[in-house]
């Protein structure tokens, strides 16, 4: 009982921090959602979070991250054709780093993968 209380208690400490990352600007944002992930990561490998709400945490973060590099994928729209390539180049290897690192869940890893290719 009391474990629980204390996962509990943990995920609404780190909801709380996710729902704070709207008050950052997007670069910040992702310092930001990296070391709540980390310190996530660390709680629930010390056991005081506990399997769901680490899964509904790390969801909740690959949402956050998802929105941020859709949004970058957005505003290549408006560059000239080189400039353009190169971003996307770039936005590419952020989502395969962020993919590895586990920042992105399958699903948003294929929504931005295609998301690149239209």
């Amino acid at each position: 009982m009391l474990r629980c209380e204390i996962s509990i208690s943990y995920r609404e400490i780190y909801s709380k921090q996710l729902d704070s990352l709207n008050n950052f600007h997007e670069k910040d944002k992702v310092k930001q959602l990296s070391g709540i992930k980390s310190n996530i990561d660390d709680m629930h490998a010390r056991g005081k979070i506990n399997d769901q709400h680490y899964t509904d945490l790390k969801k909740r973060i690959s949402v956050f991250y998802e929105e941020i590099l859709k949004n970058e994928i957005d505003s290549l729209n408006s560059l000239p054709g080189g400039d353009k390539v190169t971003g996307l180049d770039k936005i590419k290897n952020e989502i395969s780093d962020a993919y590895s690192k586990e920042m992105i869940n399958e699903l948003h890893y294929s929504l931005l993968k295609e998301k690149l290719s239209d």
